[in-house]
C-alpha cells in the first residue's frame, strides 16, 4: 500500500506545502459557485488549511528517485540512460491510468535506469524541451 500524499504551492507566497488535498465548492449570495483548493498540512505546524494554487497541485507517486526524493506529478527527472543513450529530462504525469515520464511507465524506469528529480514544472519549466513542456 503505498503513501497518498499532495504537493502544492501555497497561494499566499508560492512556497511548497505537503499533506491532504481538499476542493470546497460553495455558493455565495445562494447564486455564485466558489471553489477553493487547500492542502491540509500533518505536521502541527500545518494542520490548518493551506490554500493553494490548483494548477500546480499534484500526487505522489509512490516512488522515490535514486537519492530517496519522493517523486511528485510535474516532477522533472534526469534519467542516467544506458550506453550508448544519453540522459534524458522527463516530465512525470499521470495519464492512461499510468504514472509516466516521457513515454516509458514511471514504474518499470526506476528499476532500468536511475534517476533523479532535478526540479518541477511550477518552479524549473525551463528544465524541459519545447516538446516535454506541455507536461
Amino acid at each position: 500500500m503505498r503513501e497518498i500524499l499532495f504537493r502544492g504551492k501555497r497561494a499566499i507566497d508560492g512556497k511548497l506545502v505537503y499533506g491532504d488535498y481538499h476542493k470546497f465548492t460553495y455558493t455565495t449570495s445562494g447564486t455564485v459557485l466558489v471553489t477553493t483548493h487547500y492542502i491540509m498540512g500533518r505536521t502541527p505546524i500545518y494542520k490548518a488549511p493551506i490554500l493553494v494554487d490548483p494548477t500546480t497541485v499534484g500526487q505522489y507517486t509512490g516512488l522515490t528517485d535514486k537519492k530517496g526524493v519522493k517523486i511528485f506529478e510535474g516532477d522533472i527527472l534526469s534519467v542516467e540512460n544506458p550506453k550508448p543513450f544519453r540522459a534524458a529530462i522527463v516530465c512525470v504525469k499521470f495519464e492512461g491510468g499510468r504514472w509516466t515520464a516521457g513515454v516509458m511507465d514511471l514504474y518499470e524506469l526506476p528499476e532500468q535506469w536511475p534517476c533523479t528529480v532535478i526540479g518541477n514544472i511550477h518552479e524549473n519549466p525551463e528544465l524541459l524541451d519545447e516538446e516535454e513542456s506541455k507536461c
